[in-house]
C-alpha cells in the first residue's frame, strides 16, 4: 500500500460513491469557524480515480473547503482495490477509546490554538471563566468547540473540571499526586465532580491546619479506633485476613433503590438494581465470599434484609440467599426478626398484608468455633424479667439530663434492651431522622436504620476491644454504635457524601465516648461474661 501526503487541486476531489451513499448530513459551523482559524491539521482520505481523487474518509471537511472556497486541500492518497474501499470505511470509524490522558491533551492542543483568536468581541471565543456564556459567531465558547473537534464525550464545563483536575495533580507534591484522582477518573471509581471535591476539601484543609494536613475527602480517613473507606467492598485487601470479630451490615435491597453512584465501578450494574434476583443473590453471595475471608473463624456475618416483590409475588430473596450463601461455605446460625412498631403503610401492597417486619440473618463460619455471649435473664420462655422501659428507642433525642446523648448511649441501649419481650423477635421502631440531626441536619440517606438493630449483634459476638465491620457503611449506624461500646470499627461505602458524613458522626462520637468501666457496667447487667471474658474484655 502506498501513502502520499500532498495538496491537491479542489476541482479535482469528489466524494466516492459509497462515500457519498453513506454520509449524512451535518451542522458544520463549528467545524467551519475552526477551519478558518487554524491550519487543516489531519488530511483527507482519498483514492484515485482516473484524474480524480475520491473521497473515502473527510467528507465533512472537503465540504467547508468549498464553502470557503479554498483552492487546495490536504490530502493522503492510498492505494486501495475497490474490493477493499468498505473495509476501509469500516476500520476508520472504528474509534478506539482515548485515555482520560489522551483526552485532555488533545483538548489542551485545540484550546491553545483557539485561544489565540484575536479581534471584535463578536468572535472572542471565550474562557474557563466565562461560565458557558455563549460568544463568537458559531454561538459556543471555545471548550464547546474543542468538545466537538476532539469528539469528547462529555460537556463543555466537564472537559474544564477535567483539566483543572489534571493541572492540579501535575502541579501537586507527592501527596497531591498520592491521591491518584486522575487515575481514579479512568477506571470509573471517581467522577470528575468528586474529583473536584476531594480539590476543594485539601485546599481548605491547608487553610485551616498548615502544609501538613489531608483533606476529609480523601478514600480513606482513620480515627483512633476507626477507619473509613470511600470505595467498594468488592476489594477487602485493605483488612488483614481473619482479623474481624463481627460484620453487621444491611445490602442494597434487591430493586428497591437507586442509590448515588459515588465511586463505584460504572461498567458494572449498581448492586440491587439487578435485573434478576439470582443476579442479585451471586453478587452478594460473591461479595461476601470477601467477608468471609476477613473474619475470625470465631466470627459472625449479621445481615439486614427483607423481602423484595413483583408486582404481587414474592422474589425469594431471603430464602434463595440463606441457600447460596450456606452453598458457599457459610452456616447460618438463626433468623431473628425485626418487628417495626411504627411502621408505616405501603402504597405498593397488593393482595397481601403489610409487612412489619424485615429479618436479620446471623451467618458463622464455624458453630464449634463460634464466639457468642448469653444474656443473663433471657428465659426459656423467651420473657424478660426486667421492667419495660422507655418506648422510644431512638438515638440522638434531646434528653433532660443531658445536652447530647452522644455522651451517655448506654441510657437508650438499656431501655431498649429492657423493653424486648420475645427471643429470636426485636421490637423496635423504624428508622427517625431525629437520630442524625445533631451531627448534619442537611444529610440524608436512601436506606438508615436506627440504632438500636445493631446493638444484639455487637454485644452477642464481640467484646471490648474487638473490631466490626459494615461493608455498606451509609450513615454509619453500626460503626457508630459499635464504636460507643468501645469497639474498633472498619467501614466501606461508596458514595461520597455518605463518606464524609460517616467520617463526621465518628468523629464526634469518639470526642464523646463512655468510658470502658461504664460500657462493662452495662454489659454485665445484660450479658453472661465468663471470668476469661470479663479479663480480655478489661
Amino acid at each position: 500500500m502506498v501513502n502520499n501526503i500532498f495538496y491537491a487541486e479542489l476541482d479535482k476531489i469528489q466524494l466516492h460513491p459509497i462515500t457519498e451513499k453513506v454520509y449524512k448530513t451535518k451542522n458544520l459551523e463549528v467545524l467551519k469557524l475552526t477551519m478558518k482559524m487554524i491550519p487543516q491539521l489531519v488530511a483527507v482520505i482519498v483514492v484515485q480515480r482516473g484524474e480524480f481523487y475520491q473521497i473515502i474518509d473527510g467528507v465533512s471537511r472537503f465540504m467547508v473547503a468549498k464553502e470557503l472556497k479554498w483552492k487546495t486541500l490536504k490530502v493522503e492518497l492510498l492505494d486501495l482495490p475497490e474490493n477493499k474501499i468498505q473495509d476501509q470505511l469500516v476500520i476508520r470509524n472504528l474509534r478506539t477509546k482515548r485515555s482520560i490522558h489522551e483526552l485532555c491533551n488533545h483538548a489542551e492542543l485545540i484550546l491553545g490554538i483557539l485561544g489565540k483568536s484575536q479581534g471584535k468581541r463578536r468572535l472572542m471565543l471565550g474562557d474557563s471563566s466565562l461560565n458557558n456564556e455563549m460568544y463568537s459567531c458559531a454561538g459556543k465558547d471555545r471548550f464547546d468547540i474543542a468538545c466537538e473537534i476532539i469528539g469528547a464525550d462529555m460537556s463543555a464545563s466537564s472537559l474544564r473540571r477535567l483539566l483543572e483536575v489534571k493541572e492540579f495533580e501535575k502541579k501537586g507534591d507527592n501527596v497531591i499526586k498520592g491521591f491518584e484522582l486522575m487515575e481514579k477518573i479512568e477506571k470509573g471509581e471517581m467522577k470528575i465532580h468528586q474529583a473536584l471535591n476531594v480539590i476543594t476539601n485539601y485546599r481548605n484543609s491547608k487553610k485551616e491546619q498548615g502544609s501538613n494536613a489531608l483533606t476529609e475527602a480523601m478514600e480513606v480517613v482513620k480515627g483512633k479506633n476507626y477507619q473509613l473507606f470511600n470505595k467498594s467492598c468488592e476489594n477487602l485487601n485493605d483488612i488483614p485476613d481473619e482479623s474481624i470479630d463481627s460484620t453487621v451490615t444491611s445490602p442494597p435491597y434487591f430493586q428497591q433503590r437507586d442509590y448515588p453512584d459515588g465511586v463505584r465501578d460504572m461498567e458494572q450494574p449498581q448492586h440491587g438494581m439487578e435485573r434478576t434476583v439470582d443476579a442479585y443473590v451471586e453478587k452478594e453471595v460473591d461479595i461476601n465470599r470477601g467477608v468471609y475471608k476477613k473474619l475470625k473463624k470465631s466470627g459472625s456475618l449479621f445481615m439486614v434484609i427483607t423481602d423484595s416483590y413483583d408486582g404481587q409475588v414474592n422474589c425469594l430473596v431471603v430464602e434463595k440467599l440463606i441457600i447460596e450463601m450456606v452453598k458457599s461455605g457459610w452456616f447460618l446460625n438463626q433468623k431473628i426478626y425485626w418487628l417495626k412498631d411504627n411502621q408505616k403503610p405501603q402504597n405498593d401492597r397488593a393482595n397481601r398484608l403489610m409487612p412489619t417486619y424485615e429479618y436479620i440473618l446471623h451467618f458463622i463460619k464455624d458453630p464449634k468455633l463460634l464466639f457468642y455471649r448469653e444474656f443473663k435473664i433471657w428465659k426459656e420462655d423467651g420473657i424478660y424479667e426486667v421492667g419495660r422501659g422507655s418506648k422510644d428507642s431512638g438515638f440522638g433525642h434531646k434528653m433532660k439530663t443531658h445536652t447530647w446523648t452522644l455522651k451517655k448511649p448506654l441510657v437508650r441501649f438499656r431501655n431498649f434492651l429492657s423493653e424486648q419481650r420475645v427471643n429470636q423477635v426485636l421490637h423496635a421502631n423504624g428508622f427517625n431522622w431525629t437520630e442524625l440531626k445533631d451531627i448534619d441536619p442537611a444529610f440524608r440517606h436512601m436506606a438508615p436504620y436506627p440504632s438500636v438493630i445493631p446493638l444484639l449483634p455487637i454485644l452477642l459476638t464481640t467484646k471490648i476491644g474487638d473490631t466490626v465491620l459494615d461493608i455498606y457503611n451509609g450513615t454509619s449506624t453500626t460503626t457508630a454504635v459499635a464504636l460507643q461500646l468501645g469497639r474498633k470499627v472498619i467501614g466501606y461505602d461508596t458514595d461520597t457524601v455518605s463518606h464524609e458524613f460517616a467520617e463526621k458522626r465518628l468523629r464526634m462520637v469518639e470526642e464523646n465516648l463512655p468510658t470502658n468501666q461504664e460500657v462493662l457496667d452495662f454489659e454485665n447487667e445484660f450479658i453472661k461474661n465468663n471470668e476469661e471474658q470479663d479479663k480480655m474484655a478489661a
